[in-house]
């Protein structure tokens, strides 16, 4: 799949996935930035690259990359709820304010990000 060019980026994906499957995080994540690199106009390798960040509190790095794909895609809400928790994990309660409250402009019922919302806010009381 990596040597055919209309399969390349499913096959970096691929094995992204299976080095996070083996374990090896630092692996996982060239093979997904290399998809985002090469593939640009493509969501999916954004998409795994941040997830991978996020669920391995990678924080500083899943920032980046959260933010990238919001760029893209402004109206992504659950990436602004992600976003929001990262910052709170890395202090930043104002921005991850910011975060959830676009969030929910967003997704207006999403209970959890307003939970969210609300446990920062309380937080700078």
């Amino acid at each position: 799949m990596l040597c055919d060019s209309t399969l390349r980026c499913d096959g970096l994906l691929l094995e992204g996935l299976l080095q996070e499957r083996l374990g090896n995080i630092q692996d996982a994540t060239r093979w997904l930035q290399v998809a985002v690199k090469e593939f640009p106009d493509r969501e999916e390798p954004l998409q795994a690259l941040c997830r991978l960040l996020f669920e391995h509190e990678a924080l500083p790095e899943a920032e980046v990359a959260i933010e990238e794909l919001l760029r893209r895609t402004p109206i992504d809400a659950a990436a602004y709820h992600n976003l929001g928790v990262v910052l709170v994990r890395q202090g930043k309660q104002d921005r991850a304010i910011h975060a959830f409250q676009k969030s929910l402009e967003l997704r207006p019922d999403a209970e959890m990000t307003q939970a969210s919302l609300d446990a920062v806010l309380l937080t700078r009381e």
